[in-house]
């Protein structure tokens, strides 16, 4: 009959656990999959390579682990914004702000699009699309469409600037805005305010420009 592990047992092993993840997370962050060994995720948890393989068969199982963990916290912020009651504008330019710390901090978009379709096995590739789409794409669908229809209150009015864009086709044009504003940030340095600040300017003129630049609402 094997051994019953003690509660510390069980609450050390999960804390090596979280630890692992949170080194492996910054990690890819920093320097994308190809280039962080297990080696150094061992390292930056303090642990040994046999203590991660205890918890990961190999690199690509933390990597999924990880990106599965970053995508559900997405969904549970985005899920909130989209139940806030407020005004489409407003819940743009909350998402955005949102998005624009999000991707500048814990997730870099087009360098995970890019492990995710080259480093990793099919099944892999299928589970993190899905959760990438239910995660992010669409929660802002929603938003988006919010937004298309805010000033009518028609569901079936589309606005000229928008016609022949499926909507996840916006939301995924919305999401390359985003990245592409989050690199530019990223590239100057500022203080913690003043990044913040710069953040929030840009969420607004994002949503002001999706929402009358690219929509044509007023």
């Amino acid at each position: 009959m094997p051994k019953k592990r003690s509660d510390k047992e069980h609450e050390t092993t999960e804390e090596t656990r979280r630890r692992i993840l949170e080194a492996g997370h910054y990690l890819f962050v920093e320097f994308g999959f190809r280039s962080v060994s297990t080696r150094q995720v061992a390292q930056q948890a303090s642990i040994s390579q046999p203590t991660l393989y205890y918890h990961f068969s190999d690199k690509r199982e933390l990597y999924t682990e990880i990106t599965f963990g970053v995508l559900e916290k997405l969904k549970k912020e985005l899920e909130y914004i989209v139940a806030s009651g407020k005004s489409g504008k407003e819940k743009l330019i909350q998402v955005s702000r949102f998005l624009l710390r999000f991707t500048e901090q814990e997730m870099n978009v087009p360098s995970m699009l890019q492990d995710i379709e080259h480093e990793l096995d099919e099944t892999q590739q299928l589970r993190i699309k899905q959760a990438f789409f239910t995660s992010l794409i669409q929660p802002l669908v929603e938003i988006l469409e919010e937004t298309r229809t805010m000033t009518t209150g028609n569901t079936n009015a589309v606005p000229p600037a928008s016609a022949g864009f499926p909507p996840v086709t916006l939301a995924f044009l919305f999401l390359s805005m985003i990245t592409t504003l989050s690199e530019q940030s990223s590239e100057v340095e500022q203080t913690k305010e003043g990044a913040t600040k710069h953040s929030f300017d840009k969420a607004e003129q994002l949503a002001n420009f999706y929402l009358q630049g690219l929509i044509g609402t007023t």
